[in-house]
């Protein structure tokens, strides 16, 4: 209670819980199966940027839909069918009778003579607001989705029984590319145990939700996303996230396996063993897992399953920091895994801003689709939401639109967002918004690894501009980079905190061997934080086409030039002389006979107590 007050104090924030999802699904009959559940958008999307899923109607043209209400009290049900760009609308109607949760709209005429696909729009209306669906629909003509269904359906219950081996081998292109050290991602390519789960001896726990992702008269593309339970190397019984992809052609009856992906994803459950005396167990995941440090190498905050959680070392406390996920895990609306989460800083402390780009599960902002900017504040263990910025489009296009860069400083109360080709700073105090840049496309800006330095042109086009300003979103302070008289100058890159550019001239613009376009540079210069430069690189009669950095390395692609063509010649590299500091916990693959491949966050002085305090945070 006093918490409460003193944390409410002055301030017209809400501490609030995520409280459950709300909105109703809908998903679709076919072959008699369930296919394409659907999550709700309580506003209008781009319908260009809707093209998950495809939905194959009934010869009739009828099409079957499926109603979860969820507790909401259904008052409406309207439909549109668009075209694949969104600029004509073929039909739309209302359904007169939904009195049933199981539908049959008539879409024949939504699907004119001359075209094959269009965009369906399910629009159900509640007490107090609407939920729109998206998924594209075409003719069943030449489409072989039944038997591509069953041959998925039964090749997924034959990955469950040992017995089934010989069997699958016959469709299975066991090879060298196929990684069998790892249960995490397995492919037509892994060998027939891998594919059949080893000793893993799973059970699903649900039946698989099946989505159509592609249907047309050369192969037709699954997805079947489920959770399995296994018994780990402890004998605790583990919950993982399966998603099982197929291509697959029908030709006069005979079945072709184009392509087969299996990947697992344990679920990070605090209440389990998560904590050895080496690190964080993790468990069978991906090797990409997301994670930051304080300066100190004491708490990390790290992402897994879609959710985000800080561990102090020292307190010994475990926070799941963010959770789309209900506790109980048993709602398949909460699971939706249409987002991601990106670390934008850990402050000394351990409190750290991220970003939730995609799909909204559940929340104030329920059903929408964006990025959300959070500051976890370690010591008040309360999670305060920023901003949000919508979008209207689906979540890939919208993490790769208002992903670019995205950068909180907490000290400031600074927002810098790069979305639509703009660049803005945005005073979250003052409520002020600055575009700082315009028409910024891909080679105009640059963003240093952990995201706190941009370059960006200020003008001109990405060969002709004669300024580039370097900004420290950490304390919002900038310098500017002029090009020579009469030259162009273009950001390349950090190394570390060093800024790369390339000086480039009008006359050597050329042509590569195959016929392109090539405006290289003559010479690249390197800045320091403190706006001095560093190194200065060029070579006689060598240009320099485009580079390449990792982590204190780069790596120059030169060309050399006779007349008007530009040819390959070998490359070069500059190192940077800063020593690389040596991290505390570091992201290690380990094995075990049972599960083999594993990932863990390992400290290097160890963890002597394994049985952390779980807290979970309230959002402001």
């Amino acid at each position: 209670f006093v918490s409460s007050l003193f944390m409410n104090n002055g301030v017209d924030d809400q501490i609030i819980d995520l409280g459950d999802p709300t909105l109703p699904r809908i998903s679709f009959q076919k072959e008699g199966r369930t296919v394409n559940a659907l999550a709700g958008y309580v506003n209008e999307m781009d319908v260009t940027a809707m093209r998950d899923t495809i939905t194959p109607l009934k010869a009739n043209g009828t099409l079957q839909i499926q109603i979860e209400e969820f507790g909401n009290k259904i008052t409406g049900v309207e439909y549109k069918v668009y075209s694949l760009n969104g600029e004509e609308t073929y039909l739309e109607g209302k359904q007169k009778d939904i009195s049933d949760e199981t539908i049959l709209l008539d879409l024949k005429k939504g699907l004119p003579d001359e075209v094959s696909e269009a965009v369906l729009e399910v629009i159900l209306s509640m007490e107090e607001e609407q939920a729109h669906f998206y998924t594209r629909i075409t003719r069943p003509d030449e489409l072989s989705l039944k038997e591509c269904l069953d041959f998925a359906q039964d090749f997924h219950a034959k990955t469950l029984e040992k017995n089934s081996q010989e069997e699958l081998k016959n469709y299975l292109e066991t090879s060298a590319e196929g990684d069998n050290t790892t249960y995490q991602t397995v492919t037509i390519h892994s060998d027939a145990d891998h594919v059949t789960w080893g000793n893993l001896s799973p059970q699903v726990v649900e039946e698989p939700e099946w989505s159509i992702k592609e249907s047309n008269s050369v192969y037709t593309s699954l997805l079947a996303q489920y959770q399995v339970t296994c018994a780990g190397d402890t004998g605790e019984i583990e919950t993982y996230d399966v998603r099982e992809f197929f291509r697959i052609r029908y030709v006069q009856g005979e079945i072709y396996l184009l392509d087969y992906n299996r990947k697992m994803e344990q679920i990070f459950d605090a209440n389990q063993k998560v904590l050895d005396q080496n690190g964080i167990l993790l468990g069978i995941a991906s090797s990409d897992i997301l994670y930051e440090t304080n300066s100190s190498g004491n708490i990390v905050s790290f992402v897994r399953n879609g959710n985000l959680w800080t561990y102090n070392v020292k307190q010994n406390e475990l926070a799941q920091v963010f959770s789309f996920s209900n506790i109980e895990g048993n709602d398949a609306r909460s699971r939706c895994d249409q987002h991601n989460i990106r670390i934008i800083s850990v402050e000394k402390n351990g409190s750290t801003a991220f970003a939730v780009y995609g799909y909204m599960n559940r929340g104030a902002h329920e059903g929408e689709v964006g990025v959300d900017i959070y500051y976890y504040d370690i010591e008040k263990n309360v999670v305060q939401e920023k901003a949000f910025i919508p979008s209207t489009k689906s979540f890939a296009i919208a993490e790769e639109e208002l992903g670019k860069m995205v950068y909180y400083n907490q000290d400031q109360n600074l927002l810098y967002i790069l979305a639509g080709g703009k660049f803005y700073k945005i005073d979250l105090t003052k409520d002020e918004q600055t575009v700082l840049a315009k028409n910024l496309e891909e080679g105009q800006y640059t963003v240093s690894a952990d995201g706190h330095l941009i370059a960006y042109q200020t003008s001109g086009t990405i060969n002709t501009a004669q300024e580039i300003k370097v900004l420290n979103l950490k304390t919002d302070e900038e310098n500017a980079v002029a090009a020579k008289s009469g030259e162009a100058i273009r950001p390349l890159g950090f190394i570390g905190s060093d800024f790369v550019y390339g000086y480039l001239r009008q006359e050597d613009v050329g042509h590569t061997a195959a016929g392109g376009e090539l405006f290289p540079m003559y010479e690249l210069e390197i800045r320091n934080s403190e706006n001095e430069v560093m190194k200065t690189y060029s070579a006689d009669k060598i240009y320099i086409s485009d580079v390449f950095i990792e982590e204190n390395m780069m790596t120059l692609n030169r060309v050399v030039k006779s007349g008007e063509t530009y040819t390959v010649t070998s490359q070069d590299y500059i190192s940077s002389n800063e020593e690389k500091k040596t991290k505390s916990i570091t992201l290690e693959a380990f094995s075990t006979d049972l599960k083999e491949k594993q990932m863990r966050l390992t400290y290097e002085k160890g963890i002597s107590d394994t049985v952390p305090k779980i807290l979970r945070p309230k959002q402001v």
